[in-house]
């Protein structure tokens, strides 16, 4: 029930209003972490929990647009990406198709690092990328399989080289200069194991499979991932909707599974589409607050999809499904907040704007378009406010 919920006021970002959840009297720090904590199963074996997904409310998450960076502000074309990273003052960095450019916290175009190429500072295929704890930008290339660092004024501090493979997404680990990545590796040692530990000595330590099951398939490895301040390691199954939680060691504790709006493709990984199966949604990212709840932002099909696409025919006379020249997406975008130690979801948010990834737990960006139909960077504050 919401009267049963108190809140805690804490400020995540310099402006951003972010409520905790207790079901206790009072909302000082101390009753909060004396709840049960969901780091408390190490002491047993590995738990599944169905996550409850009827929401505490349903009108108290709410998403404010901030920030709007017209396409006339870069110097190239802007491209719908999610390759964003906010860094320590509070700039944009946007991955595009031959560089990195960087917006101020007003929108203005500031400069940019890189161009297309393969010598220091260049890039072949820009893709993740995170800032760190020293305000330094990580920028992941997909095809020179090397990490770039850049500092806050744009300059090329360090690079490093890392195995062959193909990299979904990264997070810091708070405290150290390694790095969590989801990727898909082909050489045995990594075959199957969708989380990877990478330092300066290269990839260390790679876990994260289904149980005892190896898939090795393409898709089958995609996961969004996310750090707690102490280590602990969030993935997001891609497809299926399921959030595997791993101690700092690796060990799978646990594993949230809940109710979506779509059903996961047939075999967990999506296949040829036609209009008599199902449109597949997907987690687009996840982030951690650091008093156990978790943001999880998805792609959710359209109720009418079918009205969005068109049948055509390849050269060969098979058939296959294009999206109509008018129809601006297939999916809305949703936002969900859980409370990791109650298993339930606090409350959900959804939207017709294309929200491509998270900012930390209370910044959002997506794309809105201009009347030519070009891309436009928006950036959302995400607040969650809950009644006594």
């Amino acid at each position: 029930m919401r009267a049963a919920y108190s809140c805690r006021i804490t400020q995540l970002l310099s402006s951003v209003v972010v409520c905790a959840l207790a079901l206790v009297s009072g909302c000082s720090k101390d009753s909060v972490k004396g709840q049960q904590d969901w780091r408390t199963v190490l002491a047993h074996q590995e738990v599944t929990s169905r996550i409850d997904t009827t929401p505490v409310c349903l009108s108290c998450l709410s998403l404010d647009r901030v920030l709007k960076v017209d396409g006339d502000a870069s110097p190239e074309a802007m491209d719908e990406t999610s390759n964003v990273a906010i860094d320590s003052l509070g700039r944009l960095w946007v991955g595009q198709r031959n560089a990195v450019s960087v917006f101020s916290e007003k929108g203005a175009f500031i400069g940019s690092v890189g161009k297309r190429g393969s010598g220091p500072g260049e890039f072949q295929a820009n893709g993740p990328m995170f800032t760190d704890a020293r305000g330094h930008v990580h920028i992941f290339d997909q095809v020179l399989f090397r990490e770039s660092v850049f500092d806050e004024k744009l300059a090329l501090l360090s690079e490093r080289l890392h195995a062959p493979g193909a990299i979904q997404d990264v997070a810091s680990l708070v405290g150290s200069d390694s790095v969590l990545v989801n990727a898909e590796f082909a050489d045995e040692t990594r075959v199957g194991l969708p989380l990877h530990i990478l330092t300066s000595r290269g990839f260390t330590r790679s876990f994260g499979a289904d149980g005892d099951v190896i898939r090795a398939a393409s898709g089958h490895l995609l996961r969004q991932v996310a750090t707690s301040q102490d280590g602990y390691v969030f993935a997001a199954h891609r497809y299926t909707h399921e959030i595997s939680v791993f101690a700092p060691s690796g060990t799978a504790i646990r594993t949230y599974q809940f109710a979506h709006s779509w059903r996961p493709p047939v075999g967990g990984v999506p296949s040829t589409l036609t209009l008599k199966s199902d449109l597949w949604g997907f987690v687009q990212d996840v982030q951690y607050d650091p008093l156990g709840l978790l943001v999880v932002l998805s792609w959710d099909p359209k109720s009418n999809w079918r009205d969005l696409v068109e049948e055509r025919r390849d050269p060969d006379g098979r058939p296959y499904l294009q999206e109509k020249s008018d129809a601006v997406s297939l999916y809305k975008s949703r936002i969900s907040v859980i409370d990791l130690n109650r298993q339930k979801v606090v409350s959900t948010v959804q939207v017709g704007t294309a929200l491509w990834g998270l900012l930390g737990a209370s910044k959002v960006y997506g794309f809105e378009y201009s009347a030519l139909g070009e891309p436009q960077l928006a950036v959302f504050s995400l607040s969650l406010k809950l009644a006594n």
